[in-house]
């Protein structure tokens, strides 16, 4: 596959890097504003491991470091934008090899560019150098153009991510987030009050790692309406959205359907998010595959779909935010499969240090019966080997300059 498309990918890579060139080149340099910005996160995480066979480890205890520099030079039209990550791992993760199911991954996944390095990997400390956004933009008065790495966001959901596949694709992923960009070109245009268009090509490693998607947004008295249509990883997309206030309550609704040589793939997700007083909001979201299992003997150790790591048909969460003071917030919540009865119970509590400075803790407490998926022994296998879900915390700091 790889010599019947390496052409036209070059073609593309040519062209991208040409139109790049234009656009950060026809402003005149003295007619830019530039800004920096500086952030770092640290976090602790400490797991218990329910994988016999698949690693040495009971538990593991470690530290992940994320600095990043970011700059964005702009003038009345044109923006151009590089944010450089350094992420770091010390602690269990370094002593274990590649392909344990132990390790922390702080690698980005491949993309159309590779840009990330390793700087430094010892049995103590793995470091990577990576380049998370190169992006060129040129606005005007009805919309945008860009090229470039950036995050690309579709849809309207909040935890299953029935649309967004690209910015942080696994639902159901605790403790430190990462938010990773896509490789491509897109606009976007307004036309009047009532009418926008979204465009995006996004390419990968190979040419089934792209994606070329045109999302259609109508804004009506009723509601306000999307339409997802194009190509997904080889896949034909067809979606349908909407997002509409309802007493003060948000109400979210995709859909998604997916094709492929006579394999068709159907997910839909509903969401109502709110607030119940001035400390209290809740967010209620329920999901639903077509491609999940509906018995728990149809469970595999590999992902169902290439769209969701979820396993399971249904799924539904509940979080309840708690503003406990101007520098206080909680959260609790329940991640419930619908097939297995499965839950984890998730608890987060964040405190305030500043405007820009942030203390984020957080515990995720599986409970269900072996052989359900959110159990310490989901996966059993002949030879006795197990793999299942244990318990996680997270401590971390979130600095912004």
């Amino acid at each position: 596959m790889g010599g019947g498309t390496a052409p036209n990918r070059g073609t593309a890579r040519l062209a991208a890097g040409a139109a790049l060139a234009v656009l950060v080149g026809t402003s005149p340099a003295s007619a830019w504003d530039l800004r920096t910005k500086f952030d770092i996160q640290a976090n602790g995480i400490y797991r218990q491991l329910s994988q016999q066979g698949f690693t040495q480890a009971d538990s593991m205890l470690d530290g992940i470091l994320f600095f990043g520099t970011q700059v964005i030079a702009s003038d009345d039209h044109f923006e151009f934008e590089i944010r450089h990550e350094l992420r770091t791992v010390f602690g269990d993760t370094p002593n274990y090899p590649d392909g344990d199911l132990a390790r922390l991954n702080i690698r980005s996944p491949e993309r159309y560019m590779d840009a990330e390095r390793s700087v430094i990997d010892t049995n103590h400390v793995e470091t990577i150098s990576d380049i998370e956004r190169l992006r060129a933009s040129y606005t005007f008065s009805s919309g945008e153009i860009w090229i470039g790495r950036r995050p690309v966001s579709l849809g309207t959901l909040s935890f299953f991510k029935v649309w967004n596949k690209f910015t942080r694709p696994v639902s159901g992923l605790f403790g430190p987030t990462i938010v990773y960009g896509s490789d491509g070109f897109g606009g976007s245009y307004q036309s009047g009050d009532s009418l926008s268009f979204k465009g995006v090509s996004l390419y990968g490693p190979e040419k089934e790692d792209d994606a070329h998607l045109l999302e259609t947004t109508i804004f009506s008295p009723f509601a306000e309406m999307r339409i997802l249509g194009g190509k997904w990883w080889d896949h034909a997309a067809i979606g349908f959205a909407f997002s509409k206030t309802v007493f003060d309550w948000m109400l979210r609704f995709e859909s998604l359907y997916l094709n492929r040589e006579g394999s068709s793939e159907t997910e839909v997700g509903i969401g109502l998010d709110g607030a119940i007083s001035a400390d209290f909001s809740l967010l209620l979201e329920t999901y639903y595959q077509s491609n999940g299992a509906v018995d728990t003997s149809n469970y595999s150790v590999f992902d169902p779909s290439r769209f969701t790591s979820l396993r399971a048909r249904y799924y539904s969460i509940a979080l309840l935010n708690w503003q406990v003071s101007t520098l206080w917030k909680a959260g609790i919540g329940d991640l419930l499969n619908g097939v297995d009865g499965g839950q984890i119970a998730i608890l987060k509590l964040n405190y305030s240090l500043s405007d820009d400075i942030e203390v984020l803790g957080e515990a995720n407490l599986p409970f269900a019966s072996d052989g359900a998926e959110f159990s310490k022994r989901t996966f059993v296998f002949r030879d006795g080997n197990y793999l299942g879900s244990g318990n996680q915390f997270t401590l971390g700091l979130k600095a912004t300059f």
